[in-house]
């Protein structure tokens, strides 16, 4: 039986929990944004639906990490260059490439950007502590 060596399963693991932090993220967010905009209206059916959008956000994020973000993790660790600096711009590419795509909105592409920031992080964060 074949061995992952430390580096490979700490990326397994990274790619794996990462995308993960999007639901507590988002539904905080969600529901802060969806309170401040409107307080009178906010009820139980639209927690229940940001938190349903932000389990939802699981289904874009896990290939792009999975796909896009393992290999990039790995090509920058490879060149010595895996640090938060190159990391961070780096996992906002598929973001500008789907904007440029499909001609997202403003309003989505910072929604979009932030939650590629938040994944990359997360995903430098578990590599880190998995030493």
């Amino acid at each position: 039986m074949m061995k992952l060596s430390s580096q490979s399963q700490r990326n397994i693991g990274a790619a794996l929990a990462s995308p993960v932090i999007l639901v507590p993220v988002i539904s905080i967010i969600g529901n802060i944004y969806s309170y401040a905009s409107n307080p009178a209206m906010f009820n139980f059916e639209e927690l229940k639906l940001v938190i349903a959008f932000s389990v939802l956000t699981l289904m874009y994020a896990y290939p792009i990490t999975i796909v896009f973000g393992s290999i990039s993790a790995v090509v920058l660790q490879k060149f010595g260059l895996f640090k938060l600096q190159y990391v961070l711009p780096i996992s906002l590419i598929p973001t500008l490439y789907f904007h440029l795509r499909w001609h997202l909105s403003l309003n989505w592409l910072g929604i979009f950007m932030f939650c590629s920031l938040v994944v990359a992080l997360t995903y430098w964060l578990i590599y880190r502590w998995l030493k």
